[in-house]
């Protein structure tokens, strides 16, 4: 028995003296990290409040408070181990205690108890219960009031500062950068301490993460192995991280795998369509195998005649006509084959598919969902499969051939596989061009990768073509979409000698050298070089406001030729010098944890490149608008 006081003397609920002495057994036990004896003193004294003092909360209600602040106490040590019953009590009544454990260690614990939990839809019932019971915490955190807009007051416990969080929010998704925008211009929070205000960001990102349905990838609590064909590994994703196991796939099941997602089969880049289409034996010309005819015999001489010729004239002569015969047919086998014709207007239907998994930036928990989901929308767009077939197939499991999608998405899903198909078919060229683009720019990766963009908003990573030789490109005759080709060139021109150039003048100051920018660009372009200095000349005297209406502008440009051409505007963004230089100025802020307009001072200070209060406010309402 790991207890060795007498049940009678420490369990004697009722008896203050006996309650005290269970309260310092406790304490013994946290201090020592004996989690086996916090279970068993928390468990026992539960159920002796449940069995033997029902009756006790009505007699001594201070006591039996008491008695329940020491259970719960224990109980934090041991959320693991606890029935999932008990766990609301805690965050609801004796949140306080929370803020004397690790965050992290808290959350893995609380993980670990829902993994044993094989209904998913039960955990997801779980942590809503949880999240409501945090929404209702008691536990203060600050001395001092929270004050609303209309001028209320209310006491500063947790459930307030969660609920004028909330109110801060809105509608907005939550960002990282949204939470310290809050931290820093909430005039409440300007109240605490830099400790109160470290805790309330923690109560922040735990809501969140309750948030997080366990049957999406960055909130499951379950472990998956994933075979990634691009760097040939073993990588583990574990509870919405994704690691490399550094254990090699096999050989046989590795190329096999490459040669599905249409990777180089020695170091996994994906392969563009010319070199897809230039791998596929059914192109490919045999080589041809011409039998030599055999060797025709010598003509024997006739015999002598025994009788005398009679001469032949001159103008009656004519030579013998020689008749050789045909040389034997070919072998059936080796007859040349017909050439094939590769239509321009062709269609990949399996890299369309991928075009709008790509668009949607769906997370499948495992390779086998996301296969799924490539196939159906594949076979939908070939007419193979029906709508409504299409509709049922993405919404059932993984284990009945489906994706597991929500059953209200599917039908915009496939709504959308049907525009992107349009355009592919009233402009084939530019199918042809921009399949090529997306092949090229793709690189493979497990669908967990993307729980770190959920969270980082990692960007997708252009991966150069293979450079083994040149390669053959199959659709070097089909004509550009744009005429670029370039006037005709007087060869009598001459070019006279340049005058000196005048220095009396400000030069414009670049950002960045003229060799890196395109000599001419469109909307695309514009975004991904677009600096601060340019910001702020698309602004003019109006400031910020009017060079964010233009970016908007902008995109809505490209939306109205297509959808694919606004996503690839806002990827286009998200590279650009002035969007990178906003990032890091917000990761200074969420590091450093100070106010982003310090941050924005001590740059400026330095005579370093920054965007001022108001641009950095302008360019996140952007960057909150364009989030898809």
């Amino acid at each position: 028995m790991p207890n060795t006081v007498p049940i009678k003397d420490q369990f004697n609920l009722q008896d203050s003296s006996a309650v005290k002495f269970f309260a310092e057994n406790m304490h013994k036990a946290i201090d020592l990290l004996d989690l086996e004896q916090i279970l068993y003193l928390s468990q026992t004294a539960r159920k002796r409040l449940l069995e033997k003092y029902a009756n006790l909360e009505k007699a001594n209600l201070q006591l039996f408070e008491k008695i329940k602040d020491i259970i719960a106490h224990g109980e934090w040590y041991v959320l693991g181990r606890l029935p999932v019953a008990n766990l609301p009590e805690l965050f609801e009544k004796h949140f306080a205690y929370y803020w004397q454990q690790d965050p992290d260690l808290v959350f893995t614990l609380l993980q670990n108890r829902l993994a044993i939990i094989p209904d998913v839809a039960k955990r997801d019932q779980i942590k809503a219960s949880i999240r409501l019971a945090l929404a209702r915490a008691t536990a203060l955190l600050g001395k001092n009031n929270l004050d609303d807009a209309a001028g209320n007051s209310a006491a500063p416990s947790v459930a307030n500062w969660l609920r004028d969080w909330r109110e801060f929010l809105a509608d907005r998704p939550l960002d990282p950068l949204l939470i310290v925008e809050y931290l820093n211009s909430s005039k409440n929070v300007k109240k605490l301490t830099v400790t109160e205000r470290k805790q309330l960001e923690l109560v922040i990102k735990l809501d969140h993460k309750l948030s997080l349905s366990s049957q999406s990838a960055e909130g499951t609590e379950d472990t998956y192995v994933i075979k990634d064909p691009v760097s040939g590994t073993y990588k583990i994703f574990e509870r919405g991280k994704l690691y490399d196991s550094k254990v090699a796939i096999s050989a046989e099941e590795l190329e096999a795998m490459r040669y599905v997602y249409d990777l180089n089969e020695k170091s996994g880049k994906p392969l563009s369509l010319a070199q897809v289409v230039k791998r596929e034996v059914r192109y490919a010309q045999p080589q041809q195998v011409v039998a030599k005819p055999k060797a025709q015999p010598k003509p024997t001489p006739a015999p002598l005649a025994s009788k005398p010729v009679k001469p032949v004239s001159k103008k009656s002569f004519s030579p013998p006509k020689v008749t050789l015969p045909p040389p034997p047919p070919l072998p059936t086998a080796l007859k040349p084959l017909p050439k094939t014709k590769i239509s321009s207007t062709s269609i990949n239907y399996h890299q369309l598919a991928q075009r709008v998994l790509s668009y949607y930036e769906l997370l499948f928990p495992t390779l086998e969902g996301e296969q799924h989901f490539l196939s159906i929308v594949a076979g939908y767009l070939r007419k193979t499969i029906d709508l409504k077939k299409a509709q049922n197939l993405l919404s059932a499991s993984v284990e009945e051939g489906g994706a597991l999608l929500a059953s209200n998405k599917t039908a915009e899903i496939l709504k959308t596989a049907d525009e992107i198909l349009n355009e592919v078919k009233t402009q084939p060229q530019a199918n042809r061009l921009s399949l090529d683009k997306l092949t090229k720019s793709s690189q493979f990766a497990p669908s967990f990768q993307a729980v770190q963009k959920q969270m980082k908003k990692q960007e997708i990573h252009h991966a150069e073509e293979s450079a083994e030789g040149a390669i053959e490109d199959i659709f070097a005759n089909i004509n550009p979409i744009f005429d670029n080709n370039p006037p005709a060139v007087n060869s009598n021109f001459t070019v006279k000698a340049k005058k000196p150039l005048v220095r009396d003048v400000l030069e414009p100051v670049t950002t960045k050298p003229v060799a890196d920018q395109p000599l001419v660009m469109g909307p695309i372009d514009e975004l991904a070089h677009l600096t601060l200095l340019e910001f702020r000349r698309l602004g003019g005297t109006s400031g910020s406001a009017e060079a964010v209406k233009k970016l908007k502008e902008k995109l809505q440009l490209l939306e109205d030729e297509s959808i694919a051409k606004r996503a690839e505007g806002i990827e286009a963004w998200k590279t650009s010098p002035l969007n990178q230089l906003y990032v890091n100025i917000g990761n200074s802020s969420l590091d450093r944890n100070i106010p982003v307009n310090k941050v924005i001072a001590e740059k400026l200070a330095q005579k370093e490149e920054s965007l001022t209060a108001e641009e950095f406010s302008a360019v996140a309402d952007f960057n909150r608008l364009i989030r898809y």
